[in-house]
Protein backbone atom coordinates (compact mmCIF):
# COMPACT_ATOMS: atom_id res chain seq x y z
CA UNK A 1 0.00 0.00 0.00
CA UNK A 2 2.62 2.29 0.68
CA UNK A 3 4.72 2.10 -2.55
CA UNK A 4 1.31 2.74 -4.16
CA UNK A 5 0.44 5.43 -2.15
CA UNK A 6 4.17 6.96 -2.92
CA UNK A 7 3.37 6.44 -6.47
CA UNK A 8 0.54 8.29 -6.57
CA UNK A 9 1.55 10.79 -4.47
CA UNK A 10 4.69 11.54 -6.87
CA UNK A 11 2.46 12.13 -9.93
CA UNK A 12 0.25 13.84 -8.02
CA UNK A 13 2.31 16.56 -6.17
CA UNK A 14 4.28 17.21 -9.18
CA UNK A 15 1.06 18.18 -10.97
CA UNK A 16 0.28 15.28 -13.61
CA UNK A 17 -3.45 14.27 -13.49
CA UNK A 18 -5.32 11.48 -14.62
CA UNK A 19 -6.73 10.77 -17.59
CA UNK A 20 -9.86 12.05 -18.94
CA UNK A 21 -12.52 10.23 -20.02
CA UNK A 22 -13.26 10.34 -24.08
CA UNK A 23 -17.19 10.66 -23.11
CA UNK A 24 -18.12 12.83 -20.36
CA UNK A 25 -21.97 12.14 -21.12
CA UNK A 26 -21.52 8.68 -21.91
CA UNK A 27 -20.64 7.83 -18.73
CA UNK A 28 -22.72 10.09 -16.82
CA UNK A 29 -25.85 8.36 -18.83
CA UNK A 30 -24.27 5.28 -17.17
CA UNK A 31 -24.34 6.43 -13.83
CA UNK A 32 -27.87 7.11 -13.74
CA UNK A 33 -29.06 3.42 -13.25
CA UNK A 34 -26.92 2.14 -10.28
CA UNK A 35 -26.03 -1.28 -11.42
CA UNK A 36 -24.84 0.01 -15.08
CA UNK A 37 -21.51 0.12 -16.26
CA UNK A 38 -19.38 2.93 -14.84
CA UNK A 39 -21.64 3.51 -12.04
CA UNK A 40 -19.48 4.33 -8.71
CA UNK A 41 -20.09 1.83 -5.79
CA UNK A 42 -18.15 4.08 -3.02
CA UNK A 43 -15.12 6.64 -2.92
CA UNK A 44 -13.59 6.29 0.39
CA UNK A 45 -10.36 8.90 1.83
CA UNK A 46 -7.41 7.00 1.41
CA UNK A 47 -4.72 9.65 2.48
CA UNK A 48 -4.57 13.57 2.68
CA UNK A 49 -0.97 14.82 2.90
CA UNK A 50 0.60 18.17 3.06
CA UNK A 51 3.62 18.52 0.90
CA UNK A 52 6.03 18.32 3.51
CA UNK A 53 4.45 14.86 4.49
CA UNK A 54 4.70 14.24 0.79
CA UNK A 55 7.89 14.92 0.51
CA UNK A 56 8.79 13.16 3.50
CA UNK A 57 7.21 9.59 2.90
CA UNK A 58 8.68 9.53 -0.61
CA UNK A 59 12.14 10.12 0.92
CA UNK A 60 11.76 7.24 2.94
CA UNK A 61 10.53 5.22 0.18
CA UNK A 62 13.86 6.26 -1.59
CA UNK A 63 12.37 8.40 -4.37
CA UNK A 64 13.35 12.21 -5.20
CA UNK A 65 11.30 14.76 -3.65
CA UNK A 66 12.97 17.85 -5.54
CA UNK A 67 10.03 18.49 -7.62
CA UNK A 68 7.49 18.16 -4.79
CA UNK A 69 5.18 21.29 -4.92
CA UNK A 70 2.10 20.05 -3.71
CA UNK A 71 0.22 18.22 -1.27
CA UNK A 72 -1.96 15.35 -2.49
CA UNK A 73 -5.24 13.62 -1.87
CA UNK A 74 -6.69 10.13 -2.76
CA UNK A 75 -9.35 8.26 -2.85
CA UNK A 76 -9.99 4.73 -3.39
CA UNK A 77 -13.33 4.64 -5.97
CA UNK A 78 -14.62 1.36 -6.61
CA UNK A 79 -17.03 0.94 -9.89
CA UNK A 80 -19.04 -1.35 -11.93
CA UNK A 81 -17.60 -2.77 -14.94
CA UNK A 82 -17.48 -5.65 -17.19
CA UNK A 83 -14.47 -8.51 -17.31
CA UNK A 84 -12.59 -9.74 -19.80
CA UNK A 85 -15.83 -11.68 -21.34
CA UNK A 86 -18.29 -9.35 -20.73
CA UNK A 87 -19.80 -10.09 -17.57
CA UNK A 88 -20.73 -7.60 -15.26
CA UNK A 89 -17.90 -7.51 -12.09
CA UNK A 90 -16.99 -4.63 -9.75
CA UNK A 91 -13.04 -3.05 -9.87
CA UNK A 92 -11.47 -0.63 -8.11
CA UNK A 93 -8.98 2.41 -8.64
CA UNK A 94 -6.46 5.07 -6.48
CA UNK A 95 -7.35 8.26 -7.68
CA UNK A 96 -4.64 10.93 -6.63
CA UNK A 97 -5.10 14.69 -7.16
CA UNK A 98 -3.09 17.73 -6.47
CA UNK A 99 -3.67 20.16 -3.11
CA UNK A 100 -3.34 23.19 -4.81
CA UNK A 101 -6.08 25.97 -5.85
CA UNK A 102 -4.73 26.20 -9.44
CA UNK A 103 -8.31 24.87 -11.82
CA UNK A 104 -8.14 24.83 -15.60
CA UNK A 105 -11.55 24.49 -17.44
Amino acid sequence: MLTLVCAAAALAATGCGAPQSSSPSAALADQQQPSARGAVVSSTPVVDLNAKEVADRLAKAGIGTAQIRYGVRAHRIVYRTVDITGRPTTASELVAMPKNDEREL
